[in-house]
Parts: C-alpha cells; sequence; structure tokens
C-alpha cells in the first residue's frame, strides 16, 4: 500500500481543505495509507517553519509521496535554505514531494524548489520557465468526486491532489523507474499525448458525439444536452444497441461503484465506440489508461 502525506488542515472528513484534498487524491488510487499533518490554520494559512516539520514527520514516516497543495510567499533566506535541504534530504531518500504553483503565478515555495514536482495550469506557467520537475494542465478544475457535495472544484491545490492520486496508482502498479519524479513526469506526458489527461475542449469539436445518460433525470444531463444539443441521446442500457463509436457520458452517482464502470466497459466495448468524454469523472486516470491499453478506447475528461 502507498503511504501518502498530506500537509494541509487535518483530514478529518469535515470538509477542510486538507478532507478535500485527500478526496481528490482517494479517486485516483483509493488502497492508500494517509500521513495527515497539519501545516495550515483554520484561515488556510500557514508557515515554512510548520512546513518542514511536517516534511520532516513524513520522512520519519516512510512516506512514498508528499502532498502540499500550498504555498509561502514570503519567507527569510535562512527559512528558505532550511526548507531547500529539507526537501532535497527527503528526495535523496526516495520520497516525491508534488507542490501547488501559487494560482495567481507568483512565485511560493515549496513549489519553485527544484527538488519538488510542481503543478499548475497552464496559463500561469511563466513563459520563461525551465524548471524541470514541473506539469501544467488545460484546466485547473477537478472535482471532490466522491460524493454530492463540492462536486466542481478549482485551483492548484485540487490539480495538485489529483496528481499525486495520479503518481501513487502508477507507483502502485510498479510502471515508475528508479527516479520516480522524473519517471512520472515523461509517464503523464505520455497520458497527455494519449488523452487521458483532463482537457478543455470547444463544444464544437463535440457536437457529433452520442450523449449517454448514466443516470436517469440528472439535471447536469440535462444542462449538458441543453449546451450540446447532441443529436443522439440513450440511457447505459440501450448503449449496445446504438453502436456510438464515439460518445459523451453523462453524469454519474458518486461514488461511482465496480459495477457500473464494468457495465459501461462492456457496453463500450460491444458498440465498438473508440472515444469518450466524460462530463464529470467515472473512471480514475489509471483506469482510463488500462481501458486504452485493453480495449483501445480513448476515454478523457472533459470540462465545458
Amino acid at each position: 500500500m502507498i503511504k501518502v502525506g498530506i500537509l494541509d488542515t487535518p483530514v478529518t472528513a469535515e470538509k477542510s481543505h486538507g478532507d478535500k484534498v485527500a478526496s481528490c487524491i482517494g479517486f485516483e488510487h483509493h488502497d492508500i495509507e494517509i500521513i495527515s499533518y497539519k501545516v495550515l490554520d483554520d484561515n488556510d494559512q500557514g508557515k515554512a517553519e510548520e512546513l518542514i516539520k511536517g516534511i520532516e514527520y513524513c520522512i520519519t514516516q516512510n512516506v512514498d509521496v508528499i502532498n502540499i497543495s500550498a504555498g509561502i510567499r514570503k519567507i527569510s533566506e535562512d527559512t528558505l535554505r532550511k526548507l531547500r535541504q529539507c526537501c532535497e534530504k527527503a528526495r535523496s531518500l526516495g520520497i516525491t514531494i508534488i507542490a501547488a504553483a501559487n494560482n495567481k503565478g507568483e512565485t511560493s515555495y515549496p513549489a519553485d524548489l527544484e527538488s519538488v514536482l510542481t503543478v499548475t495550469e497552464k496559463r500561469l506557467l511563466p513563459e520563461d520557465s525551465n524548471k524541470k520537475l514541473s506539469l501544467a494542465y488545460d484546466s485547473s478544475m477537478v472535482t471532490s468526486k466522491t460524493n454530492d457535495d463540492d462536486k466542481f472544484l478549482t485551483g492548484n491545490s485540487f490539480l495538485c491532489a489529483l496528481t499525486t492520486g495520479i503518481f501513487a496508482a502508477f507507483l502502485e502498479a510498479g510502471c515508475l523507474g528508479q527516479k520516480k519524479d522524473e519517471s512520472f513526469i515523461k509517464l503523464w506526458h505520455d497520458l497527455y499525448e494519449d488523452g487521458l489527461i483532463s482537457s478543455s475542449r470547444p463544444l464544437g469539436l463535440i457536437e457529433d458525439y452520442g450523449f449517454v445518460r448514466l443516470t436517469e433525470d440528472c439535471f447536469l444531463d440535462n444542462e449538458m444536452i441543453n449546451r450540446l444539443k447532441p443529436e443522439k441521446i440513450c440511457s447505459l442500457s440501450d448503449l449496445a444497441d446504438k453502436k456510438y463509436r464515439k460518445g459523451i457520458l453523462g453524469n454519474p452517482t458518486y461514488p461511482v461503484g465496480d459495477p457500473l464502470k464494468n457495465e459501461l466497459i462492456e457496453k463500450m466495448v460491444d458498440c465498438d465506440m473508440k472515444t469518450a468524454y466524460a462530463v464529470t469523472p467515472v473512471f480514475s486516470v489509471f483506469e482510463r489508461y488500462m481501458i486504452k491499453k485493453r480495449y483501445g478506447i480513448t476515454v478523457s475528461n472533459v470540462y465545458m
């Protein structure tokens, strides 16, 4: 089991920032052990000294990866030196630190340190950025994905958590090399090129897709249907008969259970579907990777 350190507000299932971060990680890979360490107060503010203590604690707990969906903008040279040394120590021990970049594109730590894997939205990435350990997403929109509250979330904090979950899933599957962070970055770019990483898509490019209702009478489905105005609409039970080669997957009921996932895969295979866009997530990135590998079906999340 992968051990994930979460440096945030405490993970207590009370809808705090840390809880939402844990929820995003858990959708991408639920079979994890969470090591929660408080570095943010009730106003989601923190100090670099607490980050250092949190990283050191995670090192003693032998975690595999540390998620830091927070950043410090003002820091003394001495404290920055200590934070840098702490992050470099973790990396030397094989622990990957994944940190969220600032939501305004401003310098913040530990995301701007060279030993840390930085996650951001593309529009916030500096044009002259040459940071080796960094990933940039098309959209900052993700979801909590495990229940009907706070379904849509935005910001680098949650992109960071999404990335940590993806990292944990592929690490568990033995897909990463000895230099885990560098190996993961290469893998992420391959997933992006294959269309398996969430993206924004212009409406006009998917208007010829058939819409598949996964839940009857869902207001989110109705909203998307009104926007897309698809000529073809069906329920999941009818999908195999409709022979949609390209589909838009409607909104499922959360949490998404294996029976629904298995039925959906079976129906997509039966109708020889090759491409599908999910308007809210159904499968994790690792699941999409395996679907592509086994069945040749590309399933992407799309935020419009």
